[in-house]
């Protein structure tokens, strides 16, 4: 742009010195012509910014774990005046890992028209992103002039990470390992030792399920509807830490994807704990379905990771020790030999997942406590064979 203005001058003061030599009509027309484009351009420049309207959304490409994710740009002009040139930065942004990235993306709009722009943002690393338009600039149509728009409030999305098959032994029984009984709140059952509801009678139900007492009340049929008992085999452990490596988050987050979902395949209710900054405390998560497994990894992966350098504890053992439900399965991208030794003394069985990225790495086995090492580059490579 400063180019074009450069050339801009250097042909006004060469036009000047034509209408010097020359004094004729027509080079002194041109000259003023000349010399008032600039103003014709600027108000043609900000005419067509008020006319503009941009938009921005995304949508998710056929694979969700492709770490990319599609956006368009949606841009009406309602003047007269065709928009040849306009320009778009975007940036995106993970709010998990605090890293960054930037594209421009130029086009045109066809006068009273629409035009549609479609393009892709990728990250290295998984986590919840925000992209936005941070520069919206109309050009005119010499690019000597531009007017910026309002920048667009920022869009939110998320990258999974994938979840793979690892093995073809079940971990345990639904009901082993579990102490703690509990009832789903949004589904019925089978188990008549805890009500759930009560309906009216349809065709079909069975006499034995009619609540009589309230029938009589109400003048009509009700029938109980019992609760689905859950129990909690398993609850996984998650240690998030700012202070490892971006790559080892990204297998730590892998790691828990791909085993919260081959619980999930097997019908086994489990539980989920981390440490969030925001709440500044461990939060936990039951998990016995794919609705409650995705609700688990979007808050996941929407948890600010504490770090130590800015004060922040990592997640204590001890804290939720009293959210513990059945088997501990701790998940940590991080080597602590204190944090293992704790482990060894629990009376309940454990197994610690630590993701690395050395090679080599021998598993620790012994009758209550389990150390299996999991290569960040390449989660379900690790875990093949693998019977946890």
């Amino acid at each position: 742009m400063v180019r074009v203005k450069l050339l801009y001058l250097a042909a006004l003061i060469g036009l000047g010195v034509f209408v010097i030599a020359f004094r004729g009509p027509i080079a002194v027309v041109l000259f003023l012509a000349f010399l008032v484009l600039p103003v014709f351009l600027k108000a043609a420049v900000l005419w067509m910014r008020r006319s503009l309207t941009v938009t921005l959304s995304t949508a998710f490409t056929e694979e969700r774990t492709k770490r990319e994710v599609r956006y368009q740009i949606s841009a009406r002009n309602r003047s007269f005046l065709p928009i040849t040139a306009c320009q778009v930065t975007l940036l995106c942004k993970n709010r998990m890992v605090d890293g960054q990235e930037s594209q421009t993306v130029r086009f045109s709009v066809p006068a009273r028209g629409r035009r549609l722009v479609q393009g892709t943002v990728s990250s290295a690393h998984y986590g919840s992103f925000q992209l936005s338009a941070t520069r919206i600039k109309v050009y005119d149509w010499f690019w000597l002039f531009h007017s910026n728009l309002k920048a667009l409030p920022p869009v939110s999305f998320l990258l999974w990470p994938p979840a793979e098959e690892i093995s073809a032994q079940p971990l345990l029984s639904a009901q082993s390992g579990a102490d703690v009984q509990r009832y789903s709140t949004e589904r019925k059952g089978d188990d008549p030792s805890e009500l759930f509801g009560v309906r009216e009678y349809q065709e079909g139900d069975r006499q034995q399920r009619i609540h009589w007492k309230l029938s009589s009340k109400m003048g009509n049929f009700m029938v109980k509807e019992f609760s689905l008992p859950i129990a909690n085999a398993v609850t996984l452990v998650v240690e998030l830490s700012a202070d490892e490596d971006a790559f080892l988050l990204d297998g730590l987050l892998e790691l828990t994807n791909t085993l919260s979902t081959d619980l999930v395949s097997r019908r086994i209710p489990h539980r989920v704990c981390w440490y969030r900054q925001k709440e500044e405390q461990d939060v936990c998560f039951d998990v016995a379905n794919d609705e409650e497994r995705d609700f688990m990894m979007s808050e996941l992966l929407q948890s600010e990771i504490p770090s130590a350098r800015k004060g922040c504890p990592p997640l204590s053992l001890a804290h939720c020790e009293a959210l513990v439900q059945g088997r501990l399965v701790y998940l940590t991208s991080r080597e602590n030999a204190v944090r293992q030794e704790s482990l060894r003394g629990r009376a309940q069985p454990v197994t610690l997942f630590e993701v690395t990225r050395k090679e080599g790495l021998p598993a620790i086995l012994e009758p209550d406590f389990r150390r299996i090492p999991v290569t960040a580059d390449d989660v379900p490579e690790s875990l093949a064979g693998v019977e946890w």
